[in-house]
């Protein structure tokens, strides 16, 4: 894979680790699908503006590292199964009697 003669794998690093951040360490998962879940309308405009947070980091990924594209790929498909899954846990509660856990499962935690 030719590299640009100025690297940007410096760059690269901070973007992912801010990526690390919003993703994983706030937990974020853990708070919107209690609140899509729990709160409907509410729960969705958070959602929404999480999937726009998404979108934004994948678009500057994608654009500002093109010949990084063997390392910065995989956190797309990342990022595009994460937005999936929201938004599948979002549609599912917008039908009336819908059932908490067939959306997430209790593997006997709590």
């Amino acid at each position: 894979m030719e590299r640009p003669e100025e690297s940007k794998t410096a760059q690269l690093q901070g973007d992912f680790s801010t990526l690390l951040k919003v993703i994983v360490q706030s937990n974020p998962h853990e708070r919107l699908l209690t609140s899509i879940l729990k709160h409907g309308n509410e729960g969705r405009a958070e959602e929404q503006l999480f999937q726009k947070n998404l979108s934004q980091i994948s678009e500057r990924l994608s654009r500002n590292y093109t010949t990084y594209k063997d390392l910065v790929d995989p956190v797309l498909g990342f990022l595009y199964s994460l937005k999936l899954g929201l938004s599948l846990a979002a549609i599912g509660t917008e039908k009336p009697g819908h059932n908490m856990s067939l959306i997430i499962p209790d593997f006997g935690g709590e």
